[in-house]
């Protein structure tokens, strides 16, 4: 039996007897928990977005305010989304912010098209705005000139 890496060979001697499997065991444990961890972190960062975002929308008065953290999850069932759906919110605003952000970044080379609210003419301040933000998270225009795909930019949004 021939190994390729010395990870193999220890992995292969340490399912071969007792004090193995329990490491292995361990180890499987300590992955699961801290994916675990990784879950509930999500959970609670999508949360928090839902909360700041209502609150920035919505969060005039002091009553409202207080409405708003004590059960944000009220406001998503008005909107259509059950009441934990905080994770399914937050992904779906993302990524309706990454389309919208490549469709005004695309319109470069195109004129406005009368009756689409969302286009723009080309050399427009939103365009600049928003060649700008992907230039500003990371991202570069294509070599042709367009934006990155409405994938890739509400990756970079969401990762960082």
């Amino acid at each position: 039996m021939q190994f390729q890496s010395p990870r193999g060979v220890l992995v292969a001697a340490a399912a071969t007897n007792p004090i193995g499997w329990i490491l292995l065991t361990t180890a499987g444990i300590v992955g699961l928990v801290n994916l675990g961890y990784k879950m509930y972190s999500k959970s609670k960062q999508s949360k928090q977005f839902v909360i700041d975002l209502f609150l920035d929308a919505f969060g005039e008065d002091e009553q409202t305010k207080a409405a708003i953290k004590e059960n944000p999850g009220a406001i998503l069932n008005k909107i259509g989304y059950p009441k934990d759906a905080f994770g399914s919110f937050h992904n779906d605003f993302v990524v309706e912010l990454a389309s919208r952000i490549h469709n005004l970044a695309k319109q470069g080379g195109s004129t406005q098209n009368e009756g689409d609210p969302d286009s723009v003419p080309s050399g427009s301040s939103e365009q600049e705005q928003a060649i700008s933000f992907i230039k500003t998270i990371g991202l570069k225009m294509n070599k042709d000139g367009s934006p990155p795909t409405v994938k890739v930019i509400a990756k970079k949004i969401k990762s960082g």
